[in-house]
């Protein structure tokens, strides 16, 4: 019952306003009231808000911006054992939006719908962005204002960009202040292709109280070869910039969609590892026009009304009309769309009234291309041998580099039942792995029945 009701107060420890002794006060008070068989836990627990407000102030002489995640862990940390809670409920998180498309598509339909989020109808007011892909170039718009009131973000909704691929985020600043340079998606060029990368969550390994020096090296990096570094003070992007020195230590040439699969797997285990508890990584990466890398972790947790995982929804003939959540608008897709229109959307929390959205599974990554999942390395390989894999005039793709001749390690599912698209477009009598000549054109199937 405590985890429950104090996973309500999430926005009384994170809200600016929660700094200030008297706020906190007239918080406790207003929830007493209204649940006085709680009012002893609620007044030891808003004690402790305090305790934490001022320790943070005092010992760590943050702004109000740098605040929250410190008084989470400072009651996390004093609580006695009995109310100890686990900290991803003392954290509210940002959100994410992505679509994957297999026709230039345009996005304004779920982008409206995401920036209500981001100060309309929840708390995400610290700033959005928006990364879109086009041909090889990646526009991008970023702003400090809230997603609902911003006119970059109003220009854009009523601007009908199309793309392949597209990542937006909406801000809450836990880590970092509320900045340009800490407003996500961050990018970066590797190997002649833009990365692009929004993250939702909290990383104890690569928080702002994380020294530089003192943060992981992913993979085989080692000091000599970190290429990227930070530009603001967040911990989503100092991982990024991880990830990609690990990729960049770990190959000196292209590697085949399989492989790449197989090795974000592998930097996210190690990301995870050691605090899982702690730890809270959701994450969109951009690869180029077509690919986008989507990883959840841990998903849904018992009393939790934060949002610690990921969900999608792949959207393809026959269409229908759509209805968002967040406010009164819809689409009938039927009338706009084409047969050879299909859009996998990837967001925090579903953003429609559609049946088929299904949530991440703890852990679990996935490669979208053409607004198909795919969930494993050779699942990976049908993509690549239709020619789509990465894209660059610089570097050589190791095309025998296949799930078979992989290094051990970057192959992480059984030859079978890897992609569920796949499974249920064959025969019961076909064999157990994919044949080289399957082509992804026949794999159009309803999207309950994906994942």
């Amino acid at each position: 019952m405590y985890v429950t009701y104090v996973s309500q107060l999430v926005p009384v420890l994170t809200l600016r306003e929660a700094v200030h002794t008297e706020e906190t006060v007239r918080t406790r008070n207003k929830y007493s009231q209204e649940n006085p068989q709680l009012h002893p836990l609620l007044d030891r627990f808003f004690r402790w808000v305090v305790v934490g407000n001022q320790r943070a102030k005092k010992q760590k002489n943050l702004t109000c911006h740098g605040c929250s995640s410190f008084v989470s862990r400072t009651l996390t940390t004093h609580l006695p054992e009995a109310y100890v809670l686990p900290r991803v409920l003392l954290s509210i998180m940002c959100q994410l939006l992505g679509m994957n498309c297999a026709e230039e598509t345009d996005f304004s339909f779920s982008f409206r719908g995401f920036c209500q989020r981001g100060g309309a109808t929840d708390v995400h007011s610290h700033g959005f962005g928006l990364a879109i892909y086009e041909g090889r170039g990646l526009r991008q718009f970023h702003d400090i204002l809230p997603a609902y009131q911003s006119p970059i973000a109003q220009l854009i909704q009523n601007y009908p960009i199309r793309t392949h691929n597209m990542i937006a985020h909406i801000r809450y600043a836990t880590t970092g202040a509320v900045s340009l340079e800490n407003v996500h998606p961050f990018s970066r060029e590797l190997w002649g292709i833009m990365w692009t990368f929004a993250h939702n969550g909290d990383i104890p390994k690569f928080n702002d109280s994380t020294p530089l020096e003192r943060q992981p090296l992913l993979g085989g990096t080692t000091t000599e070869d970190i290429h990227y570094n930070p530009v603001g003070g967040t911990d989503s992007e100092a991982v990024f910039c991880a990830i990609l020195n690990a990729l960049k230590a770990e190959f000196d040439y292209l590697p085949t969609l399989p492989v790449l699969h197989g090795f974000l797997s592998k930097i996210c285990h190690e990301i995870v590892q050691g605090d899982e508890e702690s730890t809270i990584f959701n994450f969109l990466m951009g690869c180029g026009k077509f690919t986008t890398f989507a990883y959840s972790w841990p998903g849904k947790r018992p009393g939790s009304k934060v949002w610690n995982g990921l969900y999608y929804l792949v959207r393809e003939p026959p269409f229908s009309k759509a209805q968002l959540i967040d406010m009164d608008y819809s689409v009938d897709f039927s009338e706009v769309t084409t047969t050879s229109d299909r859009v996998a959307v990837i967001t925090t929390k579903p953003l429609t009234n559609e049946d088929g959205w299904k949530e991440f599974h703890r852990g679990q990554l996935l490669m979208f291309d053409k607004g198909l999942p795919y969930k494993s390395p050779r699942c990976c390989e049908l993509v690549e041998k239709e020619g789509r894999g990465l894209c660059t005039k610089f570097f050589e793709r190791k095309r025998n580099y296949s799930v078979g001749s992989a290094p051990s390690g970057y192959s992480t599912s059984p030859p079978s039942k890897c992609m569920v698209d796949y499974e249920v477009s064959i025969s019961k009598t076909a064999p157990a792995s994919p044949p080289s000549s399957i082509s992804l054109h026949t794999q159009s199937v309803p999207a309950s029945q994906r994942l």
